[in-house]
């Protein structure tokens, strides 16, 4: 297994973060239907999250077959991804009817599918979470080395495509190789 790319995050006050969305090229630099598997996304708790939310909304079971045309509503052109709600608002209802926002404790992890539909949870309103430091978290994907990347940049502006390269060959300055089990 090789790290595809990791991030520090932190929702804090009123930031909304990206609406509902799968981890597409923009976030996933692997062709949709990857031979070697989709990876997995691991989203770790850097602080509790409670009733004030804060942390991260999950749309139960929207990796499936039955929201494939969640999916298609958000590929409609380069930065539809976060978009779902202005685009496709029934299909927006649909994964807020199926969300859940877990409550957890520093550690604690949520381990979902790239094509798993999710977003932060904003906190409540006039909550002391809105009005606190933020929620930190780490999240990382995962995917077999064997897994194709087609990286892009930015450079001066405009999107450069790169060659696609078999990530445990990847550059490991973009892509760390993570010498590590090859099972979860």
């Amino acid at each position: 297994m090789c790290v595809l790319r990791d991030a520090y995050l932190k929702l804090r006050g009123d930031n909304q973060g990206c609406n509902f969305h799968v981890d597409d090229t923009g976030f996933w630099p692997s062709p949709r239907d990857e031979p070697h598997g989709p990876g997995v996304n691991v989203w770790l708790a850097l602080d509790p999250v409670g009733g004030d939310r804060g942390g991260l909304a999950v749309a139960r079971r929207s990796h499936t077959h039955l929201y494939l045309d969640c999916r298609e509503a958000i590929t409609v052109g380069y930065g539809d991804t976060c978009r779902i709600h202005e685009l496709a608002p029934e299909k927006a209802a649909r994964l807020e009817a199926v969300k859940d926002c877990p409550h957890m404790a520093p550690g604690d992890a949520i381990i979902l599918t790239r094509f798993c539909f999710h977003r932060g949870d904003p906190f409540v309103v006039g909550s002391e979470g809105a009005a606190g430091p933020g929620i930190s978290r780490y999240s990382v994907r995962y995917m077999p080395g064997e897994a194709v990347v087609e990286g892009a940049d930015f450079v001066d502006g405009k999107v450069v495509r790169e060659d696609p390269v078999q990530l445990k060959d990847a550059n490991p300055q973009k892509y760390p190789a993570w010498e590590g089990s090859t099972s979860f």
